[in-house]
């Protein structure tokens, strides 16, 4: 974001395509290269005198390889640092290659699968699956929403075209969405390791904050009047949207460890879908609103993607669960 200005300015518009195409095949070969289905065992040689195995080595049936999860977890929301109302052993599928069943939801999965198969149907029909999906989708649906009418936001409402100002600027909002993403999985980690909480409390803390805050930010949007009263509110909207990621984001991995990487392309359909009806959706509002020069139709669009954080601040609450579903 900060140099694409200049390249565009020296180079051409098509410079920046060739550019980006260029980092990703970068990228994609040094994801070949040095990628892995397994973490590398740790190297501290022999085993406890117990015969317990390192938590970086993956056995058949065992979860060691995944970060560790309390043996029971509170499905209630934010508010109680500590469950005991279900536990691994009534995961789906659980380890021991019996059949487990899911207390909450009441489905099974039979000795037949093995833990080996992905429980596509049980994974739909979740509800700690949708809490994740819903937020990915309002997650998306915001950050989309911003980064495309961004430039239209700051021309015909404040007044100023992204090119008149330093591009130190106009790449703030997203340095500081890094940087808080960071700061959300550090702030979950603390909630968990130091103070104690659940694996739920920890991720509803970070996303309800983080969902409390971006739709605020949102609503201060079309009260700006000066170009930099409209950096400072998109860089707070972008800041809480990057520390919610510390709870949503990494859920799957609590409840689905080996089907992560199902649960998140899941999730991530919803986001990607999200970014074409929320692009689309904002500019009819704009239209239909008497145009984006009117600060009422900043107010109601904004306040629509407002509202879209707020329901997926409440659906992750009731919704999300800490402890492993699927095994």
């Amino acid at each position: 974001m900060l140099f694409v200005p200049y390249i565009v300015e020296e180079f051409g518009p098509g410079m920046q395509f060739q550019v980006s195409g260029l980092m990703a095949l970068v990228w994609l070969t040094t994801w070949w290269r040095v990628g892995s289905d397994q973490p590398p065992e740790s190297g501290g040689g022999g085993s406890s005198s117990s015969g317990s195995h390192s938590p970086a080595r993956v056995e058949e049936g065992s979860m060691e390889a995944v970060p560790p999860f309390n043996k029971k977890e509170d499905p209630m929301p934010l508010l109680h640092s500590h469950g005991s109302h279900s536990s691994s052993s009534g995961a789906i599928g659980g380890a021991g290659g019996g059949g487990g069943r899911d207390s909450k939801h009441g489905r099974s999965c039979g000795k037949g699968d093995g833990g080996t198969g992905v429980p596509w149907g049980i994974l739909i029909r979740s509800s700690a699956v949708w809490a994740i999906v819903t937020n990915n989708f309002a997650f998306h649906y915001a950050t989309y929403v911003l980064m495309n009418w961004l430039p239209t936001y700051f021309q015909d409402h404040i007044g100023v075209g992204l090119s008149d100002m330093s591009n130190w600027y106009t790449v703030m909002p997203y340095v500081m969405m890094f940087l808080a993403s960071n700061a959300g999985g550090s702030l979950g980690a603390w909630a968990h390791v130091s103070l104690g909480r659940s694996i739920v409390f920890s991720r509803k803390f970070v996303n309800t904050l983080g969902f409390s805050l971006a739709p605020l930010s949102l609503l201060l949007m079309p009260r700006a009047t000066h170009w930099r009263d409209g950096v400072l509110y998109t860089t707070m909207a972008l800041s809480a949207l990057g520390l919610s990621r510390g709870g949503w984001a990494v859920n799957h991995m609590d409840i689905a460890p080996r089907h992560a990487g199902v649960v998140m392309a899941i999730a991530n359909g919803a986001g990607t879908l999200a970014g074409v009806v929320g692009v689309s959706w904002t500019g009819k509002i704009l239209e239909a609103m008497g145009g984006p020069t009117e600060a009422v139709a900043w107010t109601v669009a904004l306040g629509v993607v407002a509202f879209i954080c707020v329901s997926a601040l409440v659906t992750f609450l009731f919704l999300a669960r800490g402890n492993t579903l699927f095994h």
